[in-house]
């Protein structure tokens, strides 16, 4: 919040950063020689949300044409807030979504995109949640070895120009680039020319002016054959507690979940937790100083929740495998709510909710089809998950306890995840003073 402005002839005019608004001016009964003061209200600003648009196609469909970065086909916007309705649910570059309100929350405006994507070299669903804007932001999934590409975007959905620092951190040491955005301006470009063949790297972004929208893809395949795609926003930020939540293990024997840790700062121990309806199973992992560390995750068939805890921060994301249809997807540590609500993609999908209690905990569930609306009240076991399928339009969950939730797409075109996030920027009360 900016200093309390003095004002002259009894005028206050307030100035707020970030989120909040400007309000009108407030009038001041003063006299020579006095000193008031009063307490108003400041709105936040509209809130908005950015979807990163269509996939990226490096190499034309062959990957033999030198140069070639473009967008290829359209991908589909669902929004849960009733008063914004698109023009046309499909989009191909960076959108927008704006709403307005005082109290904001996913309940105001949520929406996430999806697109299946059918070319000679990459097949499967690219699905993410639509974000706000940040100023500042990390990746930790970068591969750019033989058979995996990373592509990231980035986008300025500002009036203003800004520069953007993208610090890429690589197991032999940081390298730092600088980009500039002009207003409305959107960026692309796979990522092998500045991290070579590195199989695993972070990328850490800054925005040296107002938040920008950023998204990270990957294509996998094994010589001429699509192994999946997945496309997600920025992931939060390095911490020593964390939740990744869900891991869907469905083929016991093949290739396994990877979880991949970055320790930034000092190196760190991480004992993670692998909560089912089985006993819970427990690995020790050491992450070295500015280092990486992978664990496969060799689990029996089910429906995981991942608790990490670290003496030290630790950047962390699993990339979890599907066997039927081949499909992947990165599993990022998650957000915990009391109160969300979410967009249902028109995939065949299922809602994963988990309970980080030590007891158990109840929610309420309203699915809501057009004008129709179903409840039902959902019982999750201490350090469990459940598994729901939706069809359904939006859904939305309510629970005196903090919970995790996700949408996982498992359909016979492919397989991946929708982790929310929560939208909102916030008011403020501000006490002016005038003498």
């Amino acid at each position: 919040m900016n200093k309390i402005l003095r004002t002259l002839l009894g005028t206050a005019a307030v100035a707020a950063v970030g989120a909040i608004a400007l309000v009108p001016t407030v009038p001041f009964a003063v006299t020579a020689g006095e000193t008031s003061s009063q307490t108003i209200s400041v709105d936040p600003n509209p809130l908005q949300i950015s979807c990163p648009g269509a996939f990226i196609e490096v190499g034309g469909e062959s990957g033999t044409e030198l140069g070639s970065v473009e967008r290829r086909g359209e991908a589909s916007v669902g929004a849960a807030q009733s008063e914004w309705q698109p023009a046309t649910p499909l989009i191909t570059g960076f959108t927008e979504l704006i709403a307005e309100g005082t109290v904001q929350s996913t309940e105001l405006l949520s929406a996430n995109q999806t697109q299946y994507v059918d070319r000679q070299r990459a097949r499967g669903i690219a699905a993410t949640f639509c974000e706000q804007p940040s100023s500042s932001g990390w990746f930790i999934s970068g591969q750019s070895s033989v058979g995996a590409e990373t592509v990231l975007l980035m986008h300025n959905p500002n009036k203003v120009d800004t520069q953007v620092i993208i610090r890429y951190h690589l197991p032999g040491g940081m390298s730092e680039q600088r980009y500039a955005l002009a207003a409305g301006e959107e960026q692309f470009f796979s990522l092998a020319a500045e991290a070579g063949l590195e199989p695993s790297y972070a990328i850490e972004y800054e925005s040296l002016g107002a938040p920008i929208s950023m998204a990270l893809q990957h294509r996998y395949s094994r010589g001429l054959t699509p192994l999946g795609v997945d496309l997600s926003m920025a992931s939060s930020a390095p911490a020593r507690d964390q939740w990744i939540t869900p891991v869907q293990v469905v083929g016991e024997g093949y290739q396994p979940a990877l979880l991949r840790l970055f320790a930034p700062g000092d190196a760190a121990e991480v004992i993670v937790t692998a909560f089912s309806d089985a006993d819970p199973q427990l690995f020790r992992v050491l992450v070295p100083t500015a280092g990486f560390t992978e664990l496969a995750l060799e689990l029996p068939n089910g429906l995981y929740a991942l608790k990490l805890e670290s003496d030290s921060e630790v950047l962390a994301g699993v990339l979890n495998p599907s066997l039927e249809p081949l499909d992947q997807a990165w599993i990022y540590p998650s957000n915990s709510f009391n109160e969300l609500t979410m967009a249902v993609p028109q995939y065949q999908s299922e809602l994963v909710l988990t309970n980080p209690n030590a007891l158990a905990i109840s929610a309420n569930l309203t699915l809501q089809t057009g004008q129709r609306r179903a409840i039902q009240s959902v019982q999750i076991e201490p350090l469990s998950s459940v598994s729901l399928p939706v069809n359904a339009d939006s859904l939305s969950i309510v629970s005196a306890n903090q919970f995790y939730a996700a949408l996982q797409i498992s359909d016979p075109l492919g397989y991946a995840l929708i982790a929310p996030s929560e939208n909102r920027n916030l008011g403020s009360e501000m006490e002016i003073w005038v003498r």
